[in-house]
């Protein structure tokens, strides 16, 4: 900024002005440039790990190709139910093996839907009901849950259900993809 007394002016000078420009826009450029290593995107990763038929398998050979073995430890498994039950029933039996996670109902004609846990302000019950609802549903034909060895094996057995596909126990929810 230039003040002017009595006719002279004061200062810094037109150079030093001029320096303090080319430096300030330099160190601006830099920082932009910096920017840019930070990026904190995710890098795009497809599904790891896929559950269920591939497209235009036959039930015969998509069985084949996942038959049951008990996992060493928990993991992520999608139930199939011999037929679609009602959404009461679907929450009883997923109560009745306490799965550590009911990650997504899996309707018979839409795509599977995600639905939370139980609190005290809505039972497994009613969460079934209302997302299966919001979806257009009107059964659950399969479960997607994260379990303990156990507890898979007896759904296995379950005369309920057709098929338990449990993936390894290193599949990451967020990267398993659900066909």
């Amino acid at each position: 900024m230039r003040w002017i007394f009595c006719g002279k002016t004061s200062g810094p000078s037109l150079a030093r002005r001029v320096k303090a420009g080319v430096v300030g826009g330099a160190m601006c450029l830099a920082g932009l440039s910096g920017c840019g290593q930070f990026d904190s995107a995710p890098e795009f990763r497809p599904y790891e790990d896929q559950l269920g038929p591939d497209s235009g398998e036959s039930i015969d050979s998509y069985v084949a190709r996942t038959p049951f073995t008990a996992p060493e430890a928990p993991t992520w498994a999608m139930v199939t139910f011999t037929q679609p039950l009602p959404f009461a029933e679907a929450a009883r039996f997923a109560q009745s093996y306490a799965p550590e996670r009911v990650n997504q109902l899996v309707f018979p004609d839409r795509a599977p839907g995600t639905v939370p846990e139980p609190s005290d302000y809505a039972s497994r019950e009613k969460l079934f009901e209302l997302y299966g609802r919001l979806a257009g549903a009107e059964a659950v034909s399969g479960l997607v849950v994260r379990a303990d060895p156990v507890a898979l094996t007896g759904m296995n057995e379950d005369s309920r259900v057709f098929h338990v596909e449990a993936l390894p126990p290193d599949a990451t929810w967020g990267f398993i993809g659900v066909r």
